[in-house]
């Protein structure tokens, strides 16, 4: 598998080549289709792609891509399923489509639309009672002024280093709408890890149940 795909990346004159992390990186070239599986992995600092996909347990570290352009640069579609984790810190990607139990982390670059597969589930905390708490699949660092513009679906606001984002969530008939699926935090964390202190509580039928952070909360 790994022999294959690398013949192909360099096939499409991509700079493509293993190192003691990562299963693949990319610093330059175009590719027009990439695909991931098992639990390869790939640390992308340059270059684009037109499709990219992660599937089973694979997992993408993308920290800068070229412009975004179709059949140019950035990644023109990103699509995630099984398993799989993205890391996305730099660059520029037109579309994200997250499936199964995929989780993403984005933390600066463009990101312009977001569509969602996927159902935002409750997860208990410790026990006698447990508490519960939503567990998001996609990971927003930002400063905490963001804003989701009910309306337009329409989520802005600025990365930690004060560059601006607007990204556009496209929800997606019989899954939970995008926003509900994003968890809003200042620093990289896990949501097993995160404090509760500013967490709503509210009784449920089986112990507490934590609704959403404070921070999560959106004004339309």
């Amino acid at each position: 598998m790994r022999t294959s795909i690398l013949a192909v990346m360099v096939l499409l004159c991509c700079t493509v080549f293993a190192n003691a992390d990562y299963t693949y990186t990319i610093d330059d070239g175009y590719f027009p289709a990439l695909s991931l599986h098992d639990e390869e992995t790939l640390l992308m600092g340059g270059g684009g792609g037109l499709d990219f996909k992660l599937r089973d347990y694979s997992q993408a570290t993308i920290q800068d891509t070229s412009s975004l352009g179709k059949y140019s640069g950035g990644i023109w579609f990103l699509s995630m399923g099984g398993y799989t984790h993205l890391n996305f810190s730099g660059g520029e990607l037109y579309e994200l489509n997250i499936h199964s139990a995929g989780r993403a982390v984005f933390s600066g670059g463009r990101i312009d639309e977001i569509r969602s597969y996927q159902y935002v589930e409750d997860i208990p905390i410790g026990d006698d009672p447990p508490v519960w708490i939503p567990d998001p699949h996609i990971e927003i660092v930002c400063q905490d002024d963001y804003y989701w513009n009910q309306a337009t679906n329409i989520l802005t606001g600025r990365w930690l280093d004060d560059s601006a984002f607007s990204i556009q969530l496209v929800n997606v008939a019989g899954y939970d709408p995008v926003i509900e699926n994003i968890f809003f935090t200042p620093e990289p964390s896990s949501l097993l890890l995160m404090s509760i202190g500013g967490l709503f509580l509210r009784r449920g039928s089986q112990g507490k149940r934590i609704d959403r952070p404070i921070s999560m909360l959106y004004t339309p």
